[in-house]
């Protein structure tokens, strides 16, 4: 099961692209980066259907989508029904009825490989359907799906499809870390989460996620991205006892008020009560505490 776009959207994203100055291949289509991502109806990696959908960068328009199916209502009703009282003609049944192309289901594997088998198909057919190749893959941290289309090569073995993380993935997988040092810790008899001052708090850990992604996002080098997330952590656990702001940038346009203080010759008192605590940084360095 299929949704096509438009002959529209796909006049609007040749467009975009010719815009920026990207031209058609030898093979007279357009090579260009999008995300890939797969859903299901129910959670647990137990639905019955799921759906995978390629989008382009550029544009964010949906490009093609593919739903996989292992259920069929035709199937579990009047299949169900002619199996348990004419049981002599359900195989004749089963076999007109998905010769009819009535029956819904199109995948036999297991819910959790829908989102692989999505992908490939999506990938195999992008050349005829649209003139497309997907030689750049946008996706979480999930390499299944990637590694498939790579060994697919629906492009040829001379054409690399390369991988790149979609950067809010990263920042959740940075919130899931830090939940995981919560839990840890928790487990050796070090409390670092629940209420009070100074927690490591499902607050602060939403916030510390926001600002590590921001610090990817907002800078081009990995050595400012480095700088900007360790600003970031340093302000967060900063007090007045303890001011942690050597990495916070300098000047009266920073965005931290205590640098922005000292630019003005003014010595800031009055960190925010939830800073979070230094030990969140011994925590981080414990045995079994990844981060």
């Amino acid at each position: 099961m299929t949704c096509t776009p438009s002959h529209k959207t796909l006049l609007i994203l040749n467009e975009a692209h010719r815009k920026i100055g990207l031209q058609p291949d030898a093979d007279n289509c357009l090579q260009i980066a999008v995300s890939f991502d797969g859903s299901w109806l129910t959670r647990g990696h137990k639905s019955l259907i799921g759906i995978g959908a390629v989008i382009d960068i550029l544009t964010d328009l949906v490009i093609d989508t593919h739903v996989l199916s292992l259920h069929c209502q035709i199937c579990a009703t009047t299949g169900a029904k002619i199996k348990k009282e004419k049981s002599n003609n359900y195989e004749q049944w089963l076999q007109e009825h998905k010769e009819s192309g009535s029956c819904t289901i199109n995948f036999g594997g297991v819910s959790g490989m829908m989102e692989v088998e999505a992908a490939t198909i999506l990938w195999a057919r992008s050349v005829e359907k649209f003139r497309l190749k997907y030689t750049t893959f946008v996706g979480d941290g999930d390499s299944k799906a990637y590694n498939k289309v790579c060994d697919l090569a629906p492009y040829g073995p001379d054409v690399e499809i390369e991988k790149e993380e979609c950067l809010n993935h990263v920042g959740k997988r940075m919130g899931a870390a830090l939940r995981n040092v919560v839990s840890d810790c928790s487990k050796r008899g070090i409390t670092l989460g629940g209420r009070g001052s100074g927690r490591l708090t499902a607050n602060a850990i939403r916030k510390l996620s926001i600002y590590y992604t921001h610090g990817i996002r907002s800078h081009d080098t990995a050595a400012e991205m480095k700088k900007a997330i360790l600003a970031s952590l340093h302000h967060c656990y900063s007090t007045d006892e303890h001011p942690q702001h050597s990495y916070c940038l300098s000047g009266l346009d920073s965005w931290c008020y205590f640098k922005k203080g000292l630019a003005r010759h003014q010595f800031v008192f009055g960190h925010k009560k939830e800073s979070i605590h230094l030990k969140i940084l011994i925590a981080s360095q414990a045995p079994h505490a990844h981060l």
